[in-house]
C-alpha cells in the first residue's frame, strides 16, 4: 500500500511541474480605469515572457474606444500569468 502512496505522490509532483513548466501568459495594457488583454505565448512560470510592445497593441486594438496615445501618463504594459488557465491545466492534468 505504501508503494500506492508513493506513486501517487510522485506522480501529482510531476503534474505540478509539468503544468508551472508550460503557463498561459497575457500582456496587459492598463490607463485609467481600462485595461487591454493579449494572450502571450506559453512560458514557464520562473521566467515571464517579454511584455508586447505598445505597437502591437495598437495594431490589435487601435480601433476600440478610449485606446490610450502611447505617451499616456498612466499606461502600462505587463505581462500577467493567467490563474484560471493554471489552476485548470492543474486539475486536468491530476
Amino acid at each position: 500500500m505504501w508503494a500506492l502512496r508513493w506513486l501517487f505522490v510522485v506522480a501529482s509532483l510531476v503534474c505540478v511541474v509539468d503544468a508551472a513548466w508550460s503557463e498561459n501568459w497575457e500582456g496587459h495594457l492598463t490607463s485609467r480605469d481600462s485595461t487591454w488583454i493579449m494572450s502571450l505565448e506559453r512560458a514557464p512560470i520562473w521566467p515571464p515572457p517579454e511584455p508586447p510592445s505598445y505597437e502591437e497593441f495598437r495594431e490589435e486594438f487601435g480601433e476600440s474606444e478610449g485606446f490610450p496615445d502611447a505617451n499616456a501618463p498612466d499606461l502600462s504594459i505587463d505581462p500577467v500569468l493567467n490563474l484560471e488557465f493554471t489552476a485548470t491545466d492543474l486539475l486536468l492534468r491530476l
